[in-house]
């Protein structure tokens, strides 16, 4: 039984000055799952997932898929060409490239608020990837509106991370 249309509707809102965007299927009045991408990766990568996931019998009936700040239609390169065509241009003190504290403080609460607009829902589940799924253990930690996480992929232990990975994500703090 097919329980959503596999064609996404290509969705966006404004927050902090970008436009992100979001892919959606199905019905907002079901059930709401976000799907959050890993790095170097962008929403449209759930696809096959979400394909599998239904070809298998799994009643998901409204998904909606980020793509993150620097990801997908939310990276730079869109912003400009949307500025473009509609003959402006970008502000000059936006930061277009991402960050982990943009994605988790800004980007992510607001898209899970958009999710949640959209969806007249107080509570949603949440899947991540890799990138995705870390952020998504950290926003669990920090409000209370996911009715479930799903993680694939990433590491939930930093502390069993090798030490050279561990540095790197110092690295800003440190100045290296």
């Amino acid at each position: 039984k097919q329980f959503m249309n596999l064609e996404p509707k290509q969705r966006h809102f404004v927050h902090d000055g970008l436009r992100m965007h979001y892919w959606e299927w199905g019905d907002p009045r079901e059930e709401t799952y976000v799907f959050v991408h890993g790095i170097r990766d962008q929403g449209r990568s759930w696809d096959q997932f979400l394909d599998a996931l239904l070809a298998r019998g799994v009643p998901i009936k409204h998904a909606v898929a980020i793509d993150l700040r620097g990801h997908g239609k939310s990276g730079i390169e869109q912003q400009r060409r949307e500025a473009r065509a509609n003959g402006g241009e970008l502000p000059a003190d936006l930061d277009y490239l991402w960050d982990l504290d943009s994605h988790l403080l800004l980007d992510l609460p607001a898209a899970v608020a958009e999710v949640k607009r959209i969806s007249g829902r107080e509570r949603i589940f949440y899947c991540g990837h890799s990138l995705g799924g870390i952020l998504g253990y950290a926003y669990a930690t920090l409000f209370d509106d996911l009715q479930g996480l799903i993680t694939i992929g990433s590491p939930s232990d930093f502390a069993r991370l090798p030490v050279w990975l561990r540095l790197l994500a110092w690295g800003p703090v440190l100045g290296f």
